[in-house]
């Protein structure tokens, strides 16, 4: 259940969007994810048990048990199905497909389809069992070249002092005319930042994004 639940929280938008992030602002884009650390633990402790409870696997059927009347739950359940399309599984898609096309040098429309037609072949065949055993191979797949990826980038650029030196000198050839746009911040390795006038001020990281 946890390495599911892992696997569903992270995936190729985190590896590719929050890298593009920690490139152009810096650490502090990491500061969501801690607060998604502890969210995740509350959901598990306290939410977890109410549904095992109630005899519910999803959120708007426990909507519907817990208010009565089925207009809520197909209301929740619709309004999650259209923000899930446009906010949550086009970018998977995307950032799926681009690191394909970049490793494989396929076609993106190619690769979108491919990871449509896997994902569905693996639900509709395995059903929810085959979806946990596939986020815990996963989490397995995903940690270890996380863990790969992350010791050779800091031994390639020569630790963590050389990571902060060239940071700081990574400045593009081009740039907007009468912008910083691009220009590593002096803040880039603070993770709590001026609640004024930073790109991600504490408040923000205090009280959670997630």
């Amino acid at each position: 259940v946890g390495a599911s639940l892992f696997a569903s929280n992270i995936g190729s938008e985190h590896f590719i969007g929050l890298a593009g992030s920690g490139a152009s602002s810096g650490i502090g884009v990491g500061a969501f994810e801690l607060n998604a650390i502890i969210l995740l633990q509350m959901l598990g402790l306290l939410f977890v048990p109410v549904y095992i409870a109630s005899n519910v696997c999803t959120l708007p059927e426990y909507m519907e048990k817990r208010f009565g009347g089925k207009r809520i739950r197909v209301y929740l359940s619709f309004l999650s199905l259209i923000l899930y399309i446009f906010t949550k599984i086009s970018v998977d898609l995307y950032s799926g497909a681009l690191f394909i096309q970049r490793a494989l040098q396929w076609s993106l429309y190619t690769s979108v389809v491919l990871l449509l037609l896997l994902t569905a072949a693996t639900t509709i065949t395995g059903g929810l069992t085959a979806v946990i055993y596939t986020d815990t191979l996963q989490t397995v797949i995903m940690l270890a070249g996380a863990a790969i990826v992350a010791g050779k980038s800091l031994y390639e650029v020569g630790g963590i002092s050389g990571l902060q030196e060239k940071y700081m000198e990574a400045i593009p050839q081009e740039m907007y005319p009468g912008t910083q746009c691009g220009l590593p911040r002096n803040d880039s390795f603070r993770m709590l930042r001026n609640a004024k006038d930073s790109d991600m001020p504490w408040p923000g990281f205090i009280l959670g994004k997630e």
